[in-house]
């Protein structure tokens, strides 16, 4: 039995260069859009908020319709319940962080959503205690950005869009912004769509994603799925494709980490503050995984985990393999990127149980 739907999508929208022209039926939790700048990927939101330009089709959120534009019906943008985050997060900056915040609390209070453990919540899930009395000019990027987002989950939304969430941030920053997005998921039950160019952001955090080009949908699926697809791979930017998996920490000291994956298999990681029993999310390139047949008796590479061949695609002159790390559905996959020669040479082949090797120094990890 399929999962009700949560947004049918069914629109047209004329823009400069293409027409905006998706028919979608969305019925994940957490959904990304994703694709390059100039896609239509933030039209989309605009439109799904009732601020875009003249939209024409259906749009429908858990069955109510928001737009029929047949019928001329079209429902309001503040009744819609929809916390949105734009990229500039659009803050008042005459205002502390707590006014700010507080604005977002008189949404809810006027459409009925009020909950008074509901700012509670936010702040202590943001970590937004230390900032509530500072004016918004003093606040970094990252800071600036967990304000936007406690802001529209103050608002009590049905609803929640975030809007390239951390294009504006550094490597560095976006390190730090990326767990509190995972907290945002796993403490708040609302469905969530989230728009980026970045597949770190949608490997860490959607359970299904569509890929944009030209104002169409060329893909639509499971994260790994979609952004494995040579059409969607070939335009990644930032640096390629990283692996984004979770492991739940069982030994920490000073000198060493080691994560237990959802397969059983442990991995060694980067000395971190973290401590035992902590879930933490971890990164890895496709580009700095080694693929063997066999473990062998020594190597640099202190991770060796072992898998199974799900499929190997081709990318122009790259091949993409997809390695499951257990039977389970739940276990997490890999994705290395490897040469023509490299998969002659081990006639690598789905199915094939292999195992992928990497450095601890090439893990990120992301609290």
């Amino acid at each position: 039995m399929s999962a009700p739907s949560l947004l049918d999508i069914g629109i047209r929208v004329p823009l400069d260069r293409f027409d905006l022209d998706l028919n979608l039926t969305l019925s994940k939790r957490v959904t990304g859009i994703f694709g390059p700048s100039g896609s239509g990927k933030s039209t989309l939101l605009n439109c799904i908020c009732g601020l875009g330009p003249e939209t024409k089709g259906i749009l429908r959120f858990q069955g109510a319709v928001w737009l029929d534009h047949s019928k001329r019906q079209q429902t309001r943008p503040e009744k819609r319940g929809i916390g949105y985050v734009p990229q500039d997060h659009l803050l008042f900056p005459h205002k502390t962080v707590e006014q700010n915040l507080r604005f977002g609390e008189k949404r809810a209070q006027s459409s009925g959503r009020y909950d008074a453990q509901h700012f509670t919540k936010v702040i202590q899930t943001l970590e937004l205690d230390p900032l509530l009395k500072r004016k918004v000019p003093t606040l970094s990027g990252g800071e600036r950005q967990r304000v936007a987002l406690g802001r529209a989950l103050c608002s009590g939304p049905r609803l929640l869009l975030l809007d390239e969430p951390l294009a504006s941030l550094d490597i560095r920053l976006r390190s730090r912004i990326l767990p509190f997005l995972l907290r945002i998921r796993e403490n708040f039950d609302l469905p969530i769509l989230l728009v980026s160019h970045n597949p770190v952001e949608v490997l860490g955090i959607c359970d299904e994603v569509v890929a944009l080009a030209n104002g169409k949908a060329i893909a639509q699926g499971p994260p790994v799925e979609v952004l494995t697809d040579s059409r969607v791979y070939a335009g990644i930017e930032d640096g390629g494709f990283e692996n984004i998996l979770k492991a739940t920490i069982v030994e920490a000291s000073a000198q060493h980490v080691i994560g237990r994956l959802p397969s059983g298999q442990m991995l060694h990681m980067p000395s971190s503050p973290c401590q035992l029993g902590d879930s933490v999310h971890f990164g890895i390139s496709a580009t700095d995984i080694l693929i063997g047949l066999a473990s062998p008796g020594r190597v640099s590479a202190r991770n060796r985990l072992c898998g199974k061949i799900e499929t190997i695609r081709k990318s122009g002159d790259k091949h993409l393999l997809v390695a499951r790390l257990a039977e389970k559905e739940d276990s997490g996959s890999l994705v290395a990127e490897l040469t023509s020669d490299a998969i002659e040479e081990l006639r690598l082949e789905p199915g094939m149980t292999i195992v992928l090797f990497f450095k601890t120094s090439s893990l990120r990890v992301y609290g």
